[in-house]
């Protein structure tokens, strides 16, 4: 069995987490070509600096580092070609009030309470795998952009929240626990807070290829959605 383990350091809105990453289970989601067979690969740093205090319009903004020595195999696993795997990643979050946008008290009183979000989320990695490691097309370089934006309108009609969203992963973005590398992804979110104890939400999402795989005619596609009301008891 493998062996992970965290160490936190906080301070107010910074964070700083040190993670030991053993070669049969590392302490996070990672995509290959990440490998943590190298000895120097163990550890692992994530630092991040953020604050949730309303400044203007602004309801977050927040800035991410994360490093992992040794652990980028170039040209796959079975090659000793390795490079230190560094991600740096920005994010902000602005909301507005949607009753300034409605000009009749009628409308107003629909959207009572309404707050409009709007999130965006963009990373960068700085090392990069061979296209052809990742299984791509064309030869090079791969896209090293992981990111989402979406616009959720809140409290719709006091009880229900829509969101769309937007995201791509880049071939070489091989941290992200929810959206494999190379793909772009469009969704729309629904919830409806019936009262205390009753919810029902609801999502579709469609993914496709950012870029052709190798053996694929074209790009790969999918789509999948799901309903789910909740009881508490």
């Amino acid at each position: 069995m493998g062996f992970t383990s965290k160490i936190k350091v906080r301070d107010g809105t910074n964070i700083l987490v040190l993670q030991y990453n053993d070669e049969e289970s590392p302490s996070h989601v990672y995509r290959r070509p990440l490998n943590f067979n190298d000895d120097g690969s163990r550890w692992s740093l994530f630092a991040a600096v953020e604050s949730k205090e309303k400044f203007g319009p602004f309801v977050q903004r927040g800035l991410d580092i994360n490093f992992l020595p040794e652990s980028l195999y170039i040209e796959g696993a079975t090659v000793n070609n390795i490079d230190d795997y560094i991600t740096i990643v920005g994010r902000a979050a602005v909301n507005w009030s949607v009753n300034n946008f409605f000009a009749s008290n009628e409308l107003q009183g629909l959207s009572s309470g309404t707050q409009f979000l709007l999130a965006l989320e963009l990373g960068y990695a700085l090392n990069t795998p061979d296209k052809m490691t990742v299984n791509t097309v064309l030869k090079g370089d791969t896209g090293g952009i992981g990111g989402q934006i979406s616009f959720n309108f809140v409290n719709l009609l006091a009880a229900h929240e829509i969101a769309f969203v937007f995201a791509h992963s880049g071939a070489r973005w091989l941290i992200s626990p929810g959206i494999r590398p190379n793909t772009d992804l469009y969704e729309i979110r629904y919830q409806w807070k019936i009262n205390y104890k009753n919810k029902l939400e609801a999502r579709i999402r469609f993914r496709e290829d950012a870029e052709r795989v190798m053996g694929a005619e074209k790009k790969r596609d999918d789509t999948d959605f799901f309903l789910r009301y909740t009881f508490k008891i």
